[in-house]
C-alpha cells in the first residue's frame, strides 16, 4: 500500500459552533510488523482527535457481512 504525507485524500474537521472547524489528526496505534498480521486490527478502525478540544472519533469500514448481527431500521 502506498502512503505519503504529500497525498491527502480527505480532511477531517470537528465543528465547534459559530462557524469554527478544527482539524482532527490520526492518533491510532502504529502497527509493528513484529506483532503479527496487521490486517486483523483493520476492523477496529482509525482514531482521530480534535487538535483543540481533544474529542475523538473512530472511523472504520462497514461490516462486510451485513447479515451477521445486522440491525434492522425502525419502521417509519
Amino acid at each position: 500500500m502506498f502512503q505519503s504525507a504529500a497525498i491527502e485524500l480527505a480532511r477531517l474537521e470537528h465543528h465547534h459552533g459559530g462557524g469554527e472547524y478544527h482539524d482532527m489528526y490520526d492518533v491510532s496505534d502504529a502497527h509493528d510488523s513484529a506483532e503479527g498480521d496487521p490486517e486483523r486490527a483493520w476492523n477496529k478502525g482509525r482514531i482521530y482527535r480534535c487538535n483543540v478540544c481533544e474529542d475523538e472519533v473512530r472511523v472504520s469500514y462497514a461490516d462486510p457481512s451485513p447479515t451477521e448481527g445486522a440491525r434492522t431500521p425502525p419502521a417509519p
